[in-house]
């Protein structure tokens, strides 16, 4: 019976960081689930046994070479966000998105003008039936 808040309060159990209402309700699950004693023993002589084969520490040398490969990865990797296109892409919407907003607007004035008076003003603006925009509560 290993659920994920099981194996969690076990996990917990074997690094010592089980505060004491995690220490009582894995006491209550074991009360539960006699098989979890079990369990919970052979996980605990497993991560000591990995912990007693690796090593202590690393050489002098390890952190410095670490370092210096991130170092090296990160002159190599692409700029994920380049700022000069995003001020580019900023300083062009003046140019392009609110001349394409007006001559949307004129479009939609010039369709509501076409119509005639008895249409609706959404179908005049948009082009488009009411029936079907009234089933999806638009209008």
């Amino acid at each position: 019976m290993t659920d994920i808040r099981t194996q969690y309060l076990i996990e917990r159990a074997i690094d010592g960081n089980l505060t004491s209402e995690e220490q009582q309700e894995l006491q209550d699950l074991k009360t539960l689930y006699p098989e979890l004693e079990s369990q919970i023993s052979a996980e605990l002589s497993l991560a000591n046994l990995i912990q007693a084969q690796a090593p202590s520490s690393f050489g002098p040398k390890f952190h410095a070479m670490v370092m210096e490969q991130i170092a090296r990865e990160a002159e190599n990797r692409p700029v994920l966000l380049d700022t000069d296109f995003v001020d580019r892409l900023w300083n062009l919407f003046p140019k392009i998105g609110l001349p394409s907003l007006g001559t949307a607007c004129l479009f939609m004035v010039a369709n509501a003008n076409a119509a005639a008076a008895e249409t609706p003003i959404i179908d005049a603006l948009f082009g488009l039936p009411s029936e079907p925009l009234q089933m999806f509560f638009i209008i």
